[in-house]
């Protein structure tokens, strides 16, 4: 009987190996190749949804004023979306394949601050798929934010460096916990609101937080807890009362203090927002007008009133600045 050929076997198994082998490299070089695409449209994707995220945030803090300029929250959000950068291009529908809407989903009342949603599309080039007919793919996000609790404490940048006392008399012969949102408030250095910069009131500090106000990549201006003590001064510094003049028309976020010894350390208990309307006279009898309204700011929620007044933790609990969150 003839014996097999063990050698011959092994060389023929050993040949259809190699073949087989050699048979996989275009597949594995195709997966390859689709691998590279799918890397790519991952990282368009989560420079999109950080457009996103952006544009949300910024016009939710613009939620505030929706009654008189509703078209002010969206086109806000509109305007840092497309700040940003998504596969090279602005995320912007000016931008190719590229459709971007902002919209106001939830209207802000007295005791909400409503929200805001951006949605994203952009098309993406595939380098490798449009080999089998798939040469952009349409990737979409989507983001809403709005009001997410009262404020703890305010993030780096977020606090103008005039603290204001709940309960010291105005020049109107009010106190700030009497008003509501809506109401005009007269702020005047030595009656009811004083300069801080948070760790110094140096009247030169005090110019850099102005100036880095909103601007937390500065570092200038630091972030500032409920229960924590800013450094305050009765000082008039003229030179930054003059500056108030370019603040008209916008949003500031004030630490709220107690009583009236504006040159000493006072604990900051909340935290309130007025749109400035005006400044007028001069030196110490400069006043400077601004409406109390809801706003929303960047930092970190989990605060309740609790000065030991009634009156004030009241007010506070409904007037003061609210955190502004991601809500998907």
């Amino acid at each position: 009987m003839r014996q097999p050929n063990f050698t011959r076997l092994r060389s023929q198994r050993g040949s259809m190996a190699a073949l087989a082998l050699v048979g996989m490299i275009p597949l594995m070089i195709a997966i390859g190749a689709f691998a590279v695409d799918i890397m790519h449209i991952n990282a368009v994707q989560s420079e999109l949804q950080k457009a996103c995220d952006a544009g949300a945030l910024a016009g939710a803090q613009d939620l505030w004023e929706y009654s008189t300029l509703p078209g002010n929250p969206p086109a806000r959000a509109l305007t840092v979306t497309g700040l940003n950068l998504a596969d090279g291009q602005f995320v912007s529908s000016l931008s190719p394949n590229t459709t971007v809407t902002a919209t106001v989903t939830t209207v802000p009342t007295n005791s909400t601050g409503g929200e805001v949603q951006v949605v994203a599309s952009m098309g993406v080039d595939n380098i490798f798929a449009k080999i089998i007919g798939q040469p952009v793919v349409t990737v979409t996000c989507q983001a809403k934010a709005g009001q997410s609790g009262k404020v703890k404490r305010a993030a780096v940048g977020e606090t103008f460096p005039i603290a204001i006392s709940v309960d010291a008399v105005g020049v109107d012969g009010s106190q700030l916990w009497q008003h509501v949102q809506g109401d005009t408030i007269t702020m005047e250095w030595h009656t009811n609101v004083c300069w801080t910069a948070f760790t110094s009131h140096n009247a030169s500090a005090v110019g850099n937080c102005i100036s880095d106000y909103k601007h937390p990549e500065t570092g200038t201006v630091p972030s500032v807890t409920v229960g924590t003590a800013v450094d305050c001064t009765n000082g008039v510094q003229a030179s930054n009362l003059a500056s108030m003049s370019s603040m008209i028309g916008k949003v500031i976020n004030l630490p709220v203090i107690t009583g009236t010894s504006f040159n000493a350390n006072n604990n900051v208990v909340g935290f309130v927002s007025l749109k400035v309307t005006g400044v007028t006279g001069s030196g110490a009898g400069t006043q400077v007008t601004g409406t109390l309204v809801n706003s929303m700011i960047n930092g970190e929620s989990g605060y309740t009133a609790s000065t030991g007044t009634g009156s004030w933790d009241s007010f506070l609990n409904t007037n003061e600045s609210a955190l502004v969150k991601l809500l998907n």
